[in-house]
């Protein structure tokens, strides 16, 4: 009873329609705080380039010279030289210092943007493998369903055999054993499903307590596009290797700004001088230049530490290539493996597991095998299906992987129906 029960709870929350995967995705990616934390980033990294290229804010001073004592105006109207001044000046960086300083300013904003699009890429992956796990769940308590249902038929028998003398109470015993075994894989799958739901709440920004999640049926992705060109899709569109690129590109930005530095910066100053009614007023112009020989030194040391920025940053863009070809490789082999693994169950080990356990349980209620022979071979189909529907899991969980790495729209990607469908009927 307790059984039908748990199977009848699964039950109604399978009852809601399926939310489909790109729905989700959709959700989080606006609700996310962490992906909106990285897009203000990016907006950020935006405004700062305008004032990096920009000239240097003009400042302006005003003046006042007295004669015969501190006290303001002091002979203001008997000494020529007393006024009231106000001027202007504009400081004027080294040639090139405000091209390369925006040109840096502009690759890093690219770099974060690219982190934006990395934080929205690792996100998708997140809820498509969770959605593949709540998938890969209900999928599994349909089998236990499946395989309940078939257990009990033997139970039946058991129990029949047993009441007519031509059975056993150990037959009886170990179908119940096989049961309640049943039970506890049901609860555990409940469990981990709940935890499962936790987390893509989480990932979409839903409060705790909303309504469950519902996944579509997990189906198998057909893969046609080879390693070359999931490689050339790599080095193309990855947001990682794009903030990478960008990165480095700033770093040799402010290699050439530190050399710029180094060259002589300029100041032109302009000044009006308002003098007593008796007295001309004045007008001054002047230019300044700064003299960098002088410091050759710190110049030349400031230019190396950005060559060394620079080195480090294409260094680290070289790791990250190696590593995201690595990651996709790893996640292709995954994929073919599994399609290999799926072909040989779906097309030998699950008919044949199928059939010897269908045979077995006929011969168990005729009479002419024993439990013990059922249960095995029950077993053997329990454990086949749950571990098609696994590989399955993995060989989707690898595929969104290799979205991450190459994009959403990875060419020769194809739905298509799991073999037989895997079900009874």
């Amino acid at each position: 009873m307790l059984f039908l029960l748990l199977f009848l709870l699964a039950a109604g929350a399978s009852a809601q329609a399926p939310t489909p995967l790109a729905a989700l995705i959709r959700e989080a990616q606006v609700h996310n705080p962490g992906v909106q934390a990285t897009e203000h980033v990016w907006r950020a990294a935006e405004q700062a380039i305008a004032p990096a290229g920009a000239l240097p804010d003009p400042q302006m001073d005003v003046q006042q010279m007295s004669a015969g004592s501190p006290l303001p105006f002091d002979g203001f109207s008997q000494v020529e030289m007393t006024y009231v001044g106000v001027g202007v000046s504009q400081s004027i960086p080294s040639a090139g210092v405000r091209r390369w300083s925006a040109a840096a300013a502009r690759q890093q904003a690219a770099a974060a943007a690219g982190d934006w699009q990395q934080a929205r890429r690792r996100l998708a992956r997140q809820v498509t493998e969770l959605y593949i796990h709540l998938g890969l769940l209900a999928q599994q308590q349909r089998i236990l369903e499946q395989q309940g249902s078939l257990l009990r038929q033997a139970e039946a028998a058991a129990e029949l055999g047993y009441r007519t003398a031509r059975g056993t109470q150990a037959d009886v015993l170990a179908a119940q054993l096989q049961v309640t075994e049943l039970m506890r894989d049901t609860v555990e799958l409940r469990q981990e499903q709940d935890v499962a739901e936790a987390q893509m709440r989480s990932l979409l920004g839903r409060a705790p307590g909303t309504a469950a999640i519902v996944p579509e049926p997990l189906r198998v992705t057909h893969l046609d596009a080879g390693e070359p060109a999931l490689a050339a899709a790599l080095d193309r569109g990855d947001p990682a290797l794009a903030a990478g690129r960008a990165r480095a590109a700033a770093a040799g930005a402010e290699v050439q700004r530190a050399h710029a530095a180094g060259r002589p910066e300029f100041s032109v100053q302009f000044a009006y001088q308002h003098t007593a009614g008796a007295f001309p007023d004045r007008y001054m112009w002047g230019a300044a230049m700064s003299l960098p020989w002088l410091h050759r030194a710190d110049h030349a040391a400031a230019a190396r530490q950005a060559a060394e920025t620079q080195a480090g940053a294409q260094s680290t863009l070289e790791q990250l290539q190696l590593d995201q070809r690595y990651r996709l490789t790893a996640a292709l082999l995954n994929v073919r493996n599994d399609e290999q693994m799926l072909r040989l169950d779906a097309g030998g080990l699950l008919p044949q597991a199928r059939a010897a356990a269908a045979a077995a349980l006929v011969a168990y209620t005729a009479g002419q095998a024993g439990l013990e022979t059922y249960l095995q071979a029950w077993s053997s189909e329990l454990t086949l299906e749950r571990q098609y529907w696994q590989t399955v899991a993995d060989h989707e969980t690898a595929l969104a992987a290799i979205t991450e790495l190459t994009g959403p729209n990875r060419a020769g990607a194809q739905a298509a129906p799991s073999p037989s469908e895997v079900a009874h009927d």
